[in-house]
């Protein structure tokens, strides 16, 4: 590991403020140099963000109860977020600004409710008739978290414009639809 990151990490869980951060630096290393103060302060930042994408990760997965399945979820939304770290990456420029912007802007970058679905349907996951729940499920296996109702809307929508077809089953309150392929 990075001893700046286990230091900036100590500094950030006891909440230290800057002296007591140079106090720390000090028994550490006998000095405290600009440049160090510098690294740990950034590895507080490191350690903010590790922490922030272990919590969106366990929201994401806490209600899975199959332990294989749940780990498998996890095991894809890190490599999302990897992936997306890394393309940033390669599309960043000098400036902070122009790299949160590209990100942001990023035409390649499928965001939407029925563009997911829609990569689903390219994966043929529509080839089998599917239910709202079981779309749903493999949103969240990909790494994507969306409200049942947006879902449900999605999948009407692409119903209309005749990219799923939609399929009705029961009747009255027990009326579900089925999605699948037109």
């Amino acid at each position: 590991g990075d001893r700046f990151f286990d230091l900036g990490n100590f500094a950030v869980s006891l909440q230290m403020t800057e002296d007591q951060e140079k106090a720390l630096l000090q028994g550490y290393f006998g000095e405290v140099r600009p440049e160090h103060l510098r690294r740990v302060k950034l590895m507080r930042l490191a350690s903010d963000l590790r922490e922030s994408s272990w919590g969106y990760l366990q929201s994401a997965v806490s209600t899975v109860k199959d332990p294989h399945l749940r780990g498998v979820i996890a095991g894809v939304i890190m490599q999302r977020i990897l992936d997306e770290v890394d393309t940033n990456e390669r599309g960043a420029s000098a400036t902070v600004s122009s790299a949160s912007s590209s990100f942001s802007a990023d035409p390649a970058r499928k965001s939407g409710t029925q563009s997911r679905i829609l990569d689903l349907r390219s994966d043929s996951f529509f080839r089998e008739p599917r239910r709202l729940e079981e779309v749903l499920e493999d949103l969240r296996i990909r790494g994507y978290h969306h409200n049942k109702s947006d879902v449900r809307m999605s999948l009407l929508r692409l119903a209309r414009k005749k990219s799923l077809r939609r399929i009705p089953l029961g009747e009255g309150r027990q009326r579900m639809y089925l999605y699948v392929d037109p």
